[in-house]
């Protein structure tokens, strides 16, 4: 029997990702993973979720620690959501809570044919409505297995809601039943066949869909059975389906079920564009973008019409030119993420003429995302306007505390300023600038601070500060005048700095510093005068002063000819 590793922290991260894996850790404290078993080389548990029911995970043990490992939640058919991660987590801390439990296939393998005869016969007596499904599922001659009929299901769906349920035991009772039929298409798909699993899903989400306006909030438990079917059908979709046209029915699907949450439950599982988006290929995407597109003229409610843009976005976004995206932004009510590419592509203005049609909850997105940017004072501006047409509360509140922030943090520039002056040093530098530009202070007060360390004689901070802010033609004026200052080490980093900007003057740099190493003599500072010739001639080459080189070169030779070391480390770095 193939032997179950007990992993390192860093080896499920690695398998499961550090998001996963950190969910994973959260998962297993609050002890959401149970009924963990060992099945031969497979670990196998229960872990509850955001379903109602508790999703089945499974990880399994190769060859050489090999590991594939599944899960029923939406995405865990990668093997790498955070329930996966919560098992092998639970595994690694306390294997000892692992019982040794043989497979179902085994047990029943142990059966003869009456028991099994038996085991079925008991079976439908508890759920005699899964009769027609055991026939339909049956061999026939010469034919290997029977395809599952779409209208069977329905059918048997259909007797199932034919009458809303009275009392919360009829409900309960219809929600297993419900749930039963649904299980024969989670053993197509423990089979991987999830083709055949799909069918008996979509049967079900079809005509649960097709006929629950006869159902109430007295029935919420009859919901869960159409988000575990959604569940189900995001793994057939990321299961290996090759044909399209089952692929297609399956996206159909799962649009169909997402529209009508929106419609007739107000609310919509966030996690189906998620599938949709994970587990369609890009045609695909294309394919529902194209159905949304057409679906969304029809939308009468401004919050549907936003949260179908949302989902437009996320199948698009990312291959739609600026106009596209800016019309597909105001057709669905999307004024955020509209202001929001504005701000990213720096169109200012453009961003802010969209915010001041934004509804309220949008600004105060907007006021947060310009706060962030360092454009607090344009946040404000922004709000105070939109305050003094409206009174909203939400907008007085965010204003008085911005504006209590906004003191606190003056405050606290003022002091820093001051502790700066007396302890000038470059990270103080930096935090004084983050500070100050995001109260909006900074170009007033930089010009002080750079004036206050020129009279302080803080030479090598001001180099420092200046190849920092990009400063290269300031840098260069202060290590060229007086010489380097901090050591010869930053003045490299300002030739560095200045190399294509100011070739030449980068170039002189370098010839006194390889002056400096032949001084120094000595095979060691011979190598490395060396290696700043090779940067020499590479500058040269590139300044287009080939002929310059050779001179340069050749002057070389001829004053330090007496060096014969100097000429050997030349030689081998082929200069």
């Amino acid at each position: 029997m193939t032997r179950i590793p007990k992993l390192r922290e860093a080896e499920i991260q690695r398998l499961v990702g550090k998001r996963s894996f950190e969910r994973g850790m959260e998962y297993y404290r609050s002890g959401a993973v149970f009924n963990t078993r060992r099945q031969k080389s497979a670990l196998k548990a229960a872990c509850t979720g955001s379903s109602k029911s508790p999703y089945r995970v499974q990880v399994s043990f190769g060859e050489n620690d090999s590991m594939e490992a599944a899960c029923t939640c939406p995405v865990g058919a990668s093997g790498r959501c955070k329930h996966v991660a919560a098992l092998l987590i639970c595994w690694r801390e306390k294997p000892q809570e692992f019982f040794e439990a043989e497979s179902l296939s085994t047990l029943l393998e142990r059966c003869s044919r009456g028991e099994l005869i038996e085991l079925i016969g008991r079976l439908l007596e508890r759920q005699p409505d899964l009769e027609a499904t055991v026939e339909d599922m049956l061999p026939t001659a010469g034919v290997p297995g029977v395809s599952p009929q779409a209208e069977t299901y329905r059918n048997q769906v259909a007797a199932l809601l034919h009458r809303t349920p009275e009392t919360p035991a009829a409900a309960a009772r219809l929600r297993e039943q419900l749930l039963a039929i649904k299980e024969i298409g989670d053993a197509f798909a423990h089979q991987r066949e999830f083709s055949s699993a799909a069918v008996v899903y979509q049967a079900i989400a079809a005509e649960f869909v097709e006929r629950a306006e006869s159902f109430d909030e007295r029935h919420t438990e009859l919901f869960d059975v159409l988000n575990e079917c959604v569940d189900a059908l995001g793994q057939c979709l990321a299961g290996r389906i090759d044909e399209a046209d089952v692929r297609t029915a399956i996206l159909k699907s799962l649009v169909e079920i997402y529209r009508f949450d929106l419609v007739y439950r107000a609310t919509a599982r966030h996690d189906v564009p998620e599938l949709i988006v994970s587990h369609a290929t890009n045609s695909e995407k294309r394919l529902v973008a194209d159905w949304i597109c057409r679906l969304l003229p029809s939308v009468k409610s401004r919050s549907d019409r936003r949260t179908f843009g949302g989902l437009l976005l996320d199948l698009e976004g990312g291959r739609l030119d600026h106009e596209a995206f800016c019309r597909l932004c105001r057709e669905a009510d999307r004024t955020f993420d509209l202001v929001r590419r504005l701000v990213k592509l720096g169109r200012i203005d453009e961003a802010v003429e969209e915010a001041e049609k934004a509804d309220t909850y949008d600004l105060l997105k907007v006021a947060d995302l310009l706060v962030r940017q360092r454009r607090a004072d344009l946040a404000e501006s922004l709000l105070s306007r939109r305050y003094e047409t409206t009174s909203e509360q939400s907008l007085g509140q965010w204003l008085e505390k911005h504006r209590a922030a906004r003191n606190d943090q003056l405050a606290v520039l003022e002091l820093s300023e001051k502790v700066f002056r007396l302890r000038p040093e470059f990270e103080a530098y930096c935090r004084l600038r983050t500070l100050a530009r995001e109260l909006g202070n900074w170009n007033d007060l930089q010009p002080r601070l750079l004036a206050f360390l020129e009279q302080s004689g803080q030479m090598q901070l001001l180099v420092e500060i200046h190849l920092d802010e990009n400063e290269v033609d300031r840098a260069l004026e202060l290590v060229t005048a007086d010489g380097p200052h901090g050591g010869y080490g930053l003045e490299l980093e300002v030739a560095k700095a200045a190399e294509r900007s100011r070739p030449h003057e980068a170039l002189g740099i370098y010839r006194n510093h390889v002056e400096r190493l032949i001084g120094r003599r000595g095979r060691e500072n011979y190598a490395e005068a060396c290696r700043f010739l090779r940067k020499i001639r590479t500058l040269m080459n590139r300044a287009g002063a080939v002929r310059g080189w050779g001179d340069y070169v050749k002057d070389l030779r001829q004053r330090h000819g007496a060096l014969s070391a100097l000429l050997e480390e030349m030689a081998t770095a082929k200069l």
